[in-house]
């Protein structure tokens, strides 16, 4: 597939399709337009199959990748860069940072390349003990915290997100002079890796801003397009601007200079501190139809999941989802720990943004938050090694057997245990698989018409009830 098709289909509905030769062409402006479904059945046949003309194959990806060549990514270790992302993206095995073979169980179908645009290059540079860096005393202090580890580096990830968001970064790092030969290196690597109808590299970059002290306004830049028209402006700094509505600038500027198209996806409004869906302009003023309009325009996704939390819903707002409690939650402050304040959390969540958006909608006639949902990866990491233990999996209802297959199929990513065994608390038989549980609290064969019901009392006592499906 092509970057075109890739990007409208992931503006459309955070899920990239493809289907056959048939398969009909949509620009980005029809793809807001409610379905016609006359516009892609044909009239119904022996083969419910035949005459489809519309995407049936979910195309797998990440709009989120840093790499060592980014500030947060590689102070904290990271040493591999945009081609070994890559690689690992479309299904080769690369060498972790901690010296581990690493590959994926099935490749990605896309991926877009997201370092950071502040300071772009200079990490890696720092790493690597540049003369330049190192006759900063700063940067080099950076550099032997880096190379120590550990509690250390995380430290100096830390005092580099502080020295961002409060305007102090050292100026060697604002030197647009390395963004730029950066820039041209990963373009050309995006370029190298991108195969259409196989594999869809993408161009991008995040935009990075810390505003007033560490509220997270973060957004992934991505191209439409190719290096030719990227490399026309190098990617917007916070170094101009930490406003967003100046974002949206920059890229009709950028639209109207080279003819291609753009897209940001916001993320982590959990560590916004009530900024990233406030009902107001960014320095304060009343939200205007203009203001919602370019909102809608330039952002028509939320990455609501990423490795920082959560940001889709809040327990104190959603007091009844039963999935929410503990779940992926850092709501302790902003970026940098400055506190949060009451009413801050119900400007920061994705749930109640898309209900605000319907109400400015009403009164300003047009929605600001009418977005689609994407999630970036959240890497699973277990606290003990795998290889020789033996494991036992704990699961509610044991049926077909598919989600242990799953999670079997992800356990042995890490190694090879000497023994695995399940324990449920219920087995309801309809076995797909030839799986079977060690350890069962109640065993009974239920026909596919009916579905179980758990249930947990307040003194923590499980019970369930059988119902007929409806």
């Amino acid at each position: 597939m092509n970057r075109a098709g890739n990007l409208a289909a992931l503006a459309a509905i955070g899920v990239s399709c493809v289907a056959g030769a048939q398969q009909a062409q949509i620009t980005p402006s029809e793809a807001y337009l409610p379905a016609d479904p006359a516009k892609f059945h044909k009239v119904p046949g022996y083969s419910p199959y035949a005459g489809r003309r519309y995407p049936t194959r979910p195309l797998f990806g990440d709009q989120h990748v840093h790499t060592g060549w980014s500030g947060d990514a590689g102070m904290s270790g990271t040493t591999l860069g945009p081609e070994d992302a890559f690689r690992f993206a479309r299904g080769e095995q690369v060498t972790s940072t901690s010296g581990q073979p690493a590959q994926l169980s099935r490749p990605l179908d896309w991926m877009a390349l997201t370092d950071h645009s502040d300071g772009m290059g200079t990490i890696d540079l720092i790493r690597k003990g540049d003369p330049e860096m190192m006759s900063d005393p700063t940067l080099k202090r950076w550099h032997d915290m880096m190379a120590e580890g550990g509690a250390s580096g995380q430290a100096a990830v830390m005092e580099l997100i502080a020295a961002q968001s409060n305007k102090k970064l050292p100026p060697l790092i604002m030197d647009p002079k390395f963004a730029k030969s950066t820039w041209e290196r990963a373009t050309e690597i995006v370029e190298k890796y991108n195969e259409p109808g196989q594999f869809t590299a993408l161009i991008g970059y995040e935009w990075t801003s810390n505003a007033g002290g560490g509220d997270n306004l973060h957004r992934n830049v991505i191209y439409r397009d190719g290096r030719d028209k990227a490399l026309m402006a190098l990617p917007m700094t916070t170094f101009e601007s930490e406003n967003p509505e100046d974002l949206w600038k920059w890229m009709d500027a950028w639209e109207k200079k080279t003819g291609g198209k753009l897209l940001a996806i916001p993320h982590n409004g959990n560590l916004s501190n009530g900024r990233m869906f406030e009902l107001q302009t960014f320095d304060g003023g009343p939200p205007t139809r203009e203001w919602a309009e370019q909102r809608a325009r330039w952002e028509p996704l939320f990455e609501v999941i990423q490795f920082k939390g959560q940001s889709e819903a809040h327990p104190s707002l959603s007091p009844t989802d039963e999935f929410l409690a503990g779940y992926e939650l850092w709501d302790r402050g902003n970026l940098n720990l400055v506190p949060k304040k009451p009413g801050m959390i119900q400007h920061e969540y994705l749930r109640e943004a898309l209900k605000n958006g319907l109400k400015l909608g009403n009164e300003l006639g047009a929605n600001p938050f009418k977005y689609g949902m994407a999630a970036g990866t959240d890497p699973t990491k277990l606290p003990f090694a795998i290889d020789g233990s033996h494991i036992l999996l704990i699961d509610d209802v044991l049926y077909t057997g598919r989600t242990i297959r799953a999670a079997l199929n992800e356990l042995y990513d890490f190694g090879r245990p000497a023994s695995v065994r399940l324990a449920v608390l219920v087995d309801r038989g309809g076995r797909e698989l030839p799986i079977e549980a060690a350890f069962a609290a109640a065993r009974v064969m239920l026909p596919a018409s009916h579905k179980l019901r758990l249930t947990r009392d307040d003194s923590g006592r499980f019970d369930f009830s059988v119902q007929e499906q409806t």
